[in-house]
C-alpha cells in the first residue's frame, strides 16, 4: 500500500510511548510497594512519578487517534481510486524524511539551481501567502522585478535560537520556512516553540536587512496544513506547494529542458502520495 511506511512510522511511535509510559508506571509502583514494606521512602515521590506518567498516557491517547485517523482517510482514498499506484521511486528504496524534502524544496525555490524554473516557483509561493493572509504579508514584486532581484537560499541556517528549515533572503523580502512530515510537531524549549523562537530570529533580521514587516514572512509547511504555535506564521500545505511548483513547469513554456520537466513532475507526484 502507499501508506506502508506511515502506518509502520505510526506503530513505532506507538511502541515508543507505550515503552515509556510502562517504565515510569512500573517506576512508580516499585516505590509504592517499598513504602509498602516498611522502607524509608519518600511517597511525595511515587506521586510525582505517577503524575509525570499522566500527560505521557494523554498524548499517548491523542496521537494514537490522530494516527488511525490519517490511516483511515489513506486507505478510503486508497480504496475510491482503486488499483495500486506505480512509484518508481518507492522501488528504489528511496522514502521520505523532512530533511531529505527540505533539501529538495529548497533547491526547487531557489531560481540559481539548473532546474530552468527560474524565479517563477518563488514568485507563485509568495503570492500564494499573500493570497491567504494579506494582514502579514506584503506586495509581491512585479514580474520584471524579479529578473534583477538577487535571492540566496540556504538549508537550516543558525538564526541564535533556532534553524529553520529554509530560509530565503533578498532586499525585497526575507522567509522562514519550516517544514513538517505528517504527525510532525514543534520542538519546544525554555524559549518558546519553534514558530516562536523564528518568528522572534525573523524580526530582528528583517529589521537588521531595513525590510517593511510584511516582508518578513513565516510559512508552516505540512500535509495537514495545521496551523503553527505562533499565529505570525501562514498556514501552507504540501499540495498547494506542489500545485505552485506543478504551475511553474506548465507555464515555462519549453525554456526549461524535458528531462528536468520529467524529473521534476515525478518528484512532485512522488511528493504528493508521500505527504498528504
Amino acid at each position: 500500500m502507499t501508506r506502508e511506511l506511515g502506518l509502520s512510522k505510526a506503530a513505532r511511535c506507538l511502541a515508543a510511548y507505550r515503552k515509556t509510559v510502562t517504565a515510569r508506571v512500573v517506576s512508580a509502583h516499585h516505590v509504592l510497594r517499598l513504602a509498602q514494606q516498611g522502607r524509608q521512602v519518600k511517597l511525595s515521590r511515587s506521586v510525582a512519578l505517577l503524575e509525570r506518567s499522566r500527560p505521557v498516557c494523554e498524548s499517548l491517547a491523542t496521537r494514537r487517534q490522530r494516527f488511525l485517523s490519517s490511516a483511515l482517510k489513506v486507505l478510503t482514498a486508497f480504496r475510491e481510486a482503486g488499483g495500486r499506484r506505480y512509484d518508481i521511486f518507492r522501488i528504489a528504496g528511496f522514502w521520505p524524511d523532512e530533511n531529505s524534502l527540505s533539501d529538495a524544496i529548497a533547491s526547487l525555490l531557489n531560481p540559481t539551481e539548473p532546474h530552468g524554473l527560474g524565479f517563477a516557483p518563488l514568485r507563485s509561493l509568495l503570492a500564494l501567502t499573500r493570497q491567504k493572509r494579506p494582514e502579514v504579508v506584503g506586495e509581491v514584486p512585479e514580474d520584471d522585478e524579479w529578473t534583477s532581484l538577487p535571492v540566496h537560499v540556504y538549508r537550516e541556517r543558525d538564526e541564535g535560537l533556532t534553524r529553520p528549515d529554509i530560509e530565503i533572503i533578498t532586499p525585497r523580502f526575507l522567509i522562514f520556512i519550516e517544514n513538517k512530515m505528517r504527525g510532525g510537531a514543534e520542538t519546544v524549549t525554555r524559549h518558546g516553540s519553534q514558530t516562536e523562537r523564528q518568528w522572534e530570529a525573523l524580526q530582528k533580521k528583517g529589521a537588521k536587512l531595513g525590510l517593511d514587516e510584511k516582508a518578513r514572512i513565516g510559512v508552516y509547511l505540512t500535509p495537514e496544513g495545521k496551523p503553527a504555535a505562533s499565529p505570525h506564521f501562514v498556514s501552507v500545505t504540501v499540495d498547494e506547494v506542489v500545485e505552485v511548483i506543478q504551475r511553474a513547469v506548465e507555464e515555462s513554456g519549453g525554456t526549461t529542458g524535458q528531462g528536468h520537466v520529467a524529473a521534476v513532475r515525478a518528484f512532485l507526484g512522488f511528493l504528493r502520495s508521500h505527504r498528504t
